[in-house]
């Protein structure tokens, strides 16, 4: 179990048996920017997904980075894209 699951433990049946395979250099070309690896390390292992209602963690999916990229409006073109559901989980933390 992750650091993280144990926050968030929804997360532990979404984790992935290995890391999923990013053309992380079309998604940094996209974005126009390096992306940092903690956050390259949380798409390669889960989905997209929901905390509370309150906050949503967009990641792209392995092999639909042209997709994830027109679906945001990367697309000059006009073209739109299916995107796959967010699991929205529960975390255990507490606000005041």
């Amino acid at each position: 179990m992750t650091a993280l699951e144990r926050v968030v433990p929804g997360l532990a049946p979404l984790r992935r048996q290995k890391p999923a395979d990013f053309d992380w250099r079309a998604v940094e070309d996209e974005a126009g920017r390096a992306l940092p690896s903690d956050f390259k390390s949380l798409a390669e292992w889960y989905p997209a997904f929901g905390l509370d209602d309150f906050l949503v963690i967009m990641l792209p999916w392995p092999g639909e980075e042209a997709v994830t990229a027109e679906a945001r409006g990367g697309d000059r073109r006009g073209g739109t894209a299916t995107t796959p559901p967010i699991c929205v989980l529960q975390s255990s933390f507490r606000r005041p």
